[in-house]
């Protein structure tokens, strides 16, 4: 693929030898991460300046080739130490993967890595994605050989590379026990890295994998309940942070559905009571609305057996809607408001038929106290549409607990309005 290719082999070789650094990415100087660069530059330059057609590159420089640019690629995603330095990189390596899926007949990115190549032993075809990672595993291992240390933050090229290519393969080409047990560790290794940017690298690779790979692959190991108690353990890591507490919750979904069924029920409970008690401690609105995201998304699941919830559920409701109110009013809280009350709403409508009367004291002191909070804060408020919004939802609770008995309720409601008018608004609607 090159008319010197020997001499193309001794830059690329020199251009991955200089992605192992001799320190952590953090201590490492501009004046290398300078010298990084323009390595990287010259051999992309010299691959797309000097391919020819009627030249052969081996199969083991054309995927070192890859590795290079997806790193460079992948960088953008993490630290951005590369493109602090060049913009260009992240470009450049773009324009070398697409002339190599033209040189192999790829149809793009993501069909290069399902073609076959043959081994430099020329013994076997192996899809690019294996030797990708067969490559990535054999230069980070003479690594360790080599040097002590964290090999994840020695080697920021490869590791955004493996976590880019691996966001592009899916099933089949990505499906076996063999794949989970090189990403798998990686992405747990990623996870505990101290920076934000690298544990939303490891819970993107293992949201991927818990989409990819085998069910089977993931039971048969034991991997997704060993991860779910990793996940559980970092959520308190990740709780600084409202990114990462939402892709920590959205990885804890995916790895439940990935176990048996017998499993799947205890786990649910388990999260919920860990959600409910996180809601009730969380005094930032961004991460509470996470929270009751997930919470919504539990009741889902749970239907009645949420019941066994109650107590908890409702003692977080009641925080949160009647918690003191900020001198000024935001979105933020609105939906937090919004997103509680449609939760009580769904409990109400599960356990109205077992619970009643007693849910009229679970719920109905909270609902009137928050009517009363509310409603006298904004009753000068000019833009009703966030009003509205709670209103809606507000009477179809009330409404679903006074059909249960219209006449003792809607007499009780009457007499609740003497002291909070604003619950005429609902007592009419609901009579």
């Amino acid at each position: 693929m090159l008319a010197s290719s020997g001499c193309f082999t001794a830059i690329l070789d020199s251009a991955i030898q200089s992605a192992l650094l001799p320190c952590h990415e953090e201590e490492v100087t501009a004046s290398y991460w300078k010298k990084i660069t323009s390595t990287l530059t010259d051999v992309f330059n010299s691959f797309i300046v000097d391919s020819l057609e009627n030249e052969c590159l081996s199969s083991r420089s054309c995927i070192r080739l890859i590795i290079l640019a997806c790193g460079c690629i992948g960088n953008d995603l993490s630290t951005k130490k590369l493109r602090t330095v060049d913009k260009r990189l992240s470009s450049l390596g773009q324009e070398v993967l697409e002339r190599i899926s033209i040189y192999l007949s790829a149809a793009g990115t993501e069909d290069l890595f399902k073609k076959l190549l043959l081994d430099d032993d020329q013994c076997s075809k192996t899809s690019v994605f294996d030797l990708f990672l067969r490559e990535v595993t054999s230069c980070i291992a003479h690594q360790r050989v080599v040097e002590n240390g964290d090999l994840i933050s020695r080697a920021p090229l490869f590791r955004d590379a493996v976590v880019w290519v691996t966001d592009k393969v899916h099933y089949p080409v990505i499906s076996s026990s063999q794949h989970l047990s090189i990403l798998h560790p990686l992405a747990l290794q990623l996870m505990e890295d101290y920076r934000s940017q690298i544990k939303l690298l490891g819970l993107r690779l293992l949201a991927h994998l818990a989409q990819e790979v085998l069910v089977a692959s993931w039971r048969s190991t034991g991997r997704a309940e060993a991860t779910l108690e990793v996940l559980i353990c970092q959520r308190f890591a990740h709780s600084r942070e409202k990114d990462l507490m939402d892709s920590t919750y959205n990885c804890i979904f995916l790895c439940l559905h990935l176990l048996e069924e017998t499993q799947r029920k205890d786990w649910y409970n388990r999260i919920s009571d860990i959600l409910l008690c996180d809601l009730a401690l969380e005094v930032c609105f961004e991460k509470k609305i996470v929270l009751l995201k997930n919470i919504a998304r539990i009741l889902d699941v749970l239907g009645r057996d949420v019941m066994i919830h109650s107590r908890r559920l409702l003692k977080a409701a009641e925080i949160t809607l009647l918690a003191p109110r900020s001198p000024t009013y935001s979105s933020q809280e609105h939906e937090s408001f919004l997103r509680m009350l449609e939760i009580v709403h769904k409990f109400v409508v599960l356990g109205v038929d077992c619970l009643f009367p007693d849910l009229v004291v679970m719920v109905l002191p909270m609902i009137i106290a928050f009517i009363d909070l509310e409603w006298s804060r904004r009753q000068n408020q000019k833009d009703s549409s966030s009003l509205s919004e709670l209103s809606r939802v507000l009477t179809e609770i009330i409404n679903r607990i006074v059909d249960a008995d219209p006449i003792t309720m809607n007499s009780a409601l009457e007499t609740c309005s003497q002291s909070v008018p604003a619950i005429r608004l609902f007592v009419s609607t609901s009579s």
